[in-house]
């Protein structure tokens, strides 16, 4: 039988990510720019893998995990024309900008490593808003999403025109007089005055009714004012019927009988009887545990390994591992295309993604 590593995916994240950044940086000359977020997992169809960073030829430079809360940290080496995705089990969802229909894609270069950087919250592209701010220098029409600059009317502080509507009314003791002060009978507990009100009226047997007409006894079952009855066995209903009693597993007769050693019942459990649902017999293709490593049909079957380029074995074990992660995809649009399924397979950021370390032109 083939023997399959043993597989720390996270740990085996971080050391790629850091391996690779090293790499690309010259034996690690450059220290690598930590760019950090959080995915909102529950916006993607599939299931969030991690995020990475890719060059412009299709290359990963840097991957790295999601947590069980959505959080990713990469190391990202020195570098130009880079771009992030959110991979999931179901393919890569590139980085982009959102502003109404149309988007961005976010590219960036990393001339030298400074403080972390946080993307904040990261969401799919139908759940987005557009996220960040408005004044994003790298849209083609910052008035797109400004609205200060379309409507400068509308975002004036009343508050500068008008003082006065902006003075809490409390200011004024007269603006909040206690309304106990001016109605006392409003403010009397009712439950003082009659205190059948609130309180259930009981007998020496323990039974009680309360105000809405609902008496129960005491072992538990009431009766409500539309003549519907409740007890330990269930409900009867004003048409006269009732729930069915609750099964009982030890009944032979019942629907939910179970008894591991009776032959009759559904649960029946011996290992050595064919005729138990716990039969186990490793040379019995009939058998649960059947095991024949040239038997496609059997539990110990090997799986065919993944073509990594380091030999390993790993898709079997499902996609934890960032080596067996979908490949890289084309960004899905050009900038600005105003069509939203062109962009709808995008993830968006709350913050945008700036140079890191580079000159200004």
């Amino acid at each position: 039988m083939m023997s399959t590593p043993v597989r720390h995916p996270a740990r085996a994240a971080l050391a790629l990510s850091i391996a690779l950044a090293a790499a690309c940086t010259g034996g690690g000359d450059d220290p690598a720019q930590s760019i950090e977020g959080q995915v909102a997992r529950g916006n993607f169809d599939s299931k969030v893998l991690g995020v990475r960073a890719v060059g412009g030829s299709g290359e990963v430079v840097a991957r790295a995990p999601v947590t069980e809360n959505g959080h990713f940290r990469l190391a990202v080496p020195v570098g130009q024309n880079y771009r992030l995705e959110v991979v999931t089990a179901a393919g890569a969802h590139p980085f982009v900008r959102k502003s109404g229909a149309s988007g961005r894609n976010l590219v960036f270069d990393v001339c030298s490593a400074g403080a972390a950087y946080d993307v904040g919250h990261v969401h799919g592209w139908a759940e987005s808003d557009g996220g960040g701010t408005c004044n994003d220098p790298c849209m083609e029409d910052p008035t797109m999403c400004d609205p200060c600059q379309i409507d400068p009317d509308s975002c004036q502080d009343p508050c500068k025109t008008d003082p006065e509507s902006c003075q809490p009314p409390c200011d004024d003791p007269n603006g909040c007089p206690d309304p106990c002060m001016i109605d006392p009978d409003s403010c009397q507990d009712p439950c003082t005055t009659d205190p059948s009100m609130c309180e259930p009226t009981c007998d020496d047997q323990g039974n009680c009714c309360y105000e809405d007409g609902t008496c129960c006894d005491a072992s538990g079952t009431c009766c409500y004012p539309d003549n519907t009855c409740c007890g330990p066995e269930g409900c009867c209903y004003p048409d006269g019927t009732c729930d069915p009693p609750p099964c009982d597993p030890t009944d032979p007769n019942g629907d939910c009988y179970c008894n591991e050693q009776d032959p009759t019942s559904e649960c029946y459990c011996n290992p050595d009887d064919p005729a138990s649902y716990c039969y186990c017999n490793e040379q019995d293709p009939n058998s649960y545990c059947y095991c024949n490593p040239e038997d496609p049909m059997s539990y110990c079957y090997p799986k065919p390994p993944c073509e990594n380029p380091d030999g390993t074995v790993c898709c079997d074990q499902g996609m934890d591992d960032p080596m067996c992660w979908p490949q890289p995809e084309p960004v899905p649009c050009d900038d600005g295309t105003m069509n939203e399924e062109c962009w709808q397979d995008g993830a968006v950021p709350e913050n945008s993604i700036p140079n890191f370390g580079c000159e200004a032109p």
